[in-house]
């Protein structure tokens, strides 16, 4: 490394491929201060996490904000579905609330763990690179060889 490039691309580690958190801090970013619309060849490549909750529930709440500060970090589809709505989800969830899935697969009952959901959705993500899912789903093809 010499003093003009501070940045020596045959040292280990280094990579042009931008890590997940950076995606998601510039998507999350533009989609926030209205620059890029969502888009839905995207979303179909983020992990979906949903909730299942009820009104004056405390435990739904805190999951709830749990959840969002893992948002705040890490960029995924959020649905927040109140089992009140639905005699049959009501039945099956009434004791339980809150549940916290990623990708249709439980990983929170009662309280969520801010660590084991964030690496949950980045196992998620990490099914295969981001990046590399986002260039196949769009036919980007590099001119490099």
């Amino acid at each position: 490394m010499n003093k003009q490039n501070p940045v020596d691309p045959t040292e280990p580690g280094f990579s042009l491929t931008p890590s997940v958190e950076c995606i998601t801090f510039v998507l999350y970013g533009a989609s926030i201060f209205g620059i890029w619309q969502r888009d839905p060849v995207l979303d179909e490549l983020l992990p979906r996490v949903k909730i299942y909750s009820k009104d004056d529930c405390h435990l739904c709440a805190v999951a709830k904000e749990r959840v969002e500060n893992v948002r705040k970090r890490i960029l995924f589809e959020l649905e927040v579905v109140d089992i009140t709505t639905d005699s049959e989800l009501f039945e099956r969830y009434k004791e339980r609330i809150p549940v916290v899935l990623v990708n249709d697969a439980e990983v929170c009952v009662f309280r969520v763990s801010e660590k084991l959901l964030a690496r949950k959705v980045r196992e998620a993500l990490g099914q295969g690179s981001l990046w590399t899912r986002l260039k196949d789903r769009l036919g980007y093809e590099s001119d490099r060889g």
